[in-house]
């Protein structure tokens, strides 16, 4: 095990496998689904969010 935190600090780092991009079919968000193309419809979601 390799440390990742300097010792003494209490943290949980639980690690996650990468998912391949070919299973990603969408984001849920507070915005609602966003569905391939990814660009378009992501930069909605960011713009959504500054409003």
């Amino acid at each position: 095990d390799l440390p990742i935190a300097p010792e003494g600090v209490p943290v949980a780092n639980p690690a996650f496998d990468v998912t391949p991009h070919r299973y990603i079919t969408g984001f849920v968000t507070e915005q609602g689904i966003v569905y391939p193309p990814f660009g378009p419809g992501l930069r909605r979601v960011k713009d959504s969010a500054k409003a």
